[in-house]
C-alpha cells in the first residue's frame, strides 16, 4: 500500500513538474519579443541621447540636418513601443509618456533653448535623467 501511494505520488509530483515546465515555456515565448522589444526601444532611446551628447561636444546643436539622427533613433523608440502594444495588448501609456517627455526637452534644448547655454545644458540634463537615473517612480527614505 504504501508503494503504491509513493508511486501516485510521484507521478503527480513528475506531472506537475512537466506542467509547470510547459507553463514556463509558453510564457517565455509569448513575452520575450515584449521584453526584447523594450530594451531595443530603450537602445534607441539612449544612442539618441549619446548623439544630443555629441553634438553638444562638438558645438553642432542648431546646425542644419544635424539632428538627423537623433531624431531617427526617437522615432525608432516610438515605433517599437507601438508595436509591442498591438502585439501585447498592454498600456504602455506611461512609457511613451516618458518618451515623449524626453523629446519635448531634447526638442527644447536643441531648439528653443539653442542660444541659451544655460537653459539649453539644464534641458537636455533633465532629458538624460529620464533615461539614466536609478530609481524612477519610487520615493527615498
Amino acid at each position: 500500500m504504501l508503494l503504491v501511494l509513493t508511486a501516485v505520488a510521484a507521478t503527480a509530483l513528475f506531472l506537475s513538474g512537466r506542467q509547470a515546465q510547459r507553463s514556463a515555456d509558453a510564457l517565455a515565448v509569448r513575452e520575450a519579443p515584449a521584453v526584447q522589444g523594450l530594451a531595443a526601444s530603450r537602445l534607441a532611446a539612449l544612442r539618441a541621447d549619446e548623439e544630443i551628447a555629441r553634438l553638444v561636444k562638438k558645438k553642432l546643436i542648431g546646425v542644419a540636418g544635424s539632428g538627423e539622427a537623433y531624431r531617427s533613433q526617437l522615432s525608432a523608440a516610438d515605433q517599437g513601443l507601438s508595436r509591442i502594444a498591438d502585439r501585447t495588448n498592454q498600456d504602455l501609456g506611461t512609457i511613451k509618456g516618458l518618451l515623449a517627455t524626453y523629446s519635448d526637452s531634447l526638442a527644447r534644448g536643441t531648439s528653443l533653448y539653442r542660444d541659451d547655454p544655460l537653459m539649453r545644458t539644464q534641458r537636455l540634463r533633465q532629458a538624460e535623467s529620464l533615461l539614466t537615473r536609478e530609481t524612477v517612480g519610487s520615493r527615498r527614505a
